[in-house]
């Protein structure tokens, strides 16, 4: 597998471009050119060009790509991987292949891989906003489902010729012929959580499997993507509030971590931990029922009407399909959506 031109993109983000050699600390033995690129070749004084510098990259990345794809032993997509060589050209390949990220992505447990991400924002025991900055977006890069390109054009559909029109039938001028956007649809999500508790992982301490169902589904079926019941969001009997502009406390379920906790209420690892510093020692370790403060909730919902399905809503509200069933666990099945029932957008 090879890093992607995104993923070149990504790592230059993060590298920024020199195109005089310099020394980012006086005592360092060689000098740096381009995108981070360091080394006995490169000269005081010497000056390249921006293609110069990034075929430079691309050349110091062989050995990364190599390195990543030999160690890394599951089938992953090419943002896992592009996330993968980033963090490694960074860290270096003798720290990835040590690593316990490498451990946790081979044995499929994502629940824990941003958190693996997170711990390493420390140079000389110090932590740096910028190595946190990018060990976050590293780890979003990893959740972010991929979507392959067609490699070939796009058949469309046969058209339909219109049915015909009597024309002694009325016809209201206002009325609008236009016909409505498809909704857009997505593989199912990447990010794959193991809601297991899997030893080591963070998971909570008792039992195994994940969060529970709404279970009764009394209602009877309108034929139109909805049917009619009282059916809420299962998550919500767990928060305290659901007041968006404020604080909230959430009840640990079975099978929670804190990385899917924070995933669900669109946090940061870290702002999770640091609102939660006094009750949390260990972030590996969360225990069934106990009360965690999320710190200003950013979340809203969506009621469901007759007629809706998960496609439109996902469409409506400019999201994916995927994104809302990692949102709402309770949806087992995307076809079925009940009225009434309380989705939760973001």
């Amino acid at each position: 597998m090879n890093i992607s031109q995104h993923g070149v993109d990504f790592i230059k983000s993060f590298e920024g471009l020199r195109l005089t050699a310099y020394k980012a600390v006086s005592t360092e033995k060689y000098w740096t050119i381009g995108y981070g690129h360091y080394g006995s070749d490169v000269r005081q004084g010497q000056t390249i060009t921006k293609a110069e510098a990034e075929q430079m990259l691309k050349d110091d990345l062989v050995s990364y790509v190599k390195a990543v794809d030999k160690v890394v032993t599951r089938d992953v997509n090419q943002n896992q991987f592009d996330a993968l060589v980033s963090f490694t050209y960074n860290v270096g390949i003798s720290a990835f292949t040590n690593s316990t990220l490498l451990k946790r992505v081979n044995a499929y447990q994502d629940d824990d891989v941003r958190y693996q991400f997170s711990r390493w924002n420390k140079s000389g025991g110090v932590v740096y906003a910028g190595l946190t900055r990018r060990r976050g977006e590293e780890a979003d890069l990893y959740f972010t489902a991929y979507v392959e390109t067609p490699t070939t054009e796009p058949t469309e559909p046969p058209t339909k010729d219109p049915d015909p029109v009597d024309p002694t039938t009325p016809v209201d001028p206002n009325e609008s012929t236009e016909t409505p956007p498809d909704p857009v649809t997505d593989p199912p999500s990447q990010n794959g959580s193991n809601n297991g508790n899997t030893g080591g992982t963070g998971g909570a301490e008792t039992g195994t499997g994940g969060g529970s169902s709404t279970g009764n589904d009394n209602g009877s079926t309108s034929g139109n993507g909805s049917s009619t019941s009282n059916e809420t969001n299962v998550d919500d009997s767990y928060l305290s509030s659901t007041n968006v502009s404020t604080s909230t406390t959430y009840k640990v379920r079975k099978g929670d971590t804190l990385t899917s906790i924070a995933r669900k209420f669109n946090l940061k690892l870290t702002k999770l931990l640091f609102a939660n510093k006094k009750t949390v020692v260990n972030a590996n370790i969360i225990k069934v029922g106990q009360t965690l403060v999320v710190p200003k909730a950013n979340y809203k919902y969506y009621t469901v009407v007759a007629g809706d399905t998960l496609f439109r809503i996902a469409y409506d509200n400019k999201t994916t399909v995927s994104k809302l069933l990692t949102l709402n666990p309770s949806i087992k099945d995307k076809n079925k959506i009940i009225v009434g029932q309380q989705i939760r957008l973001k």
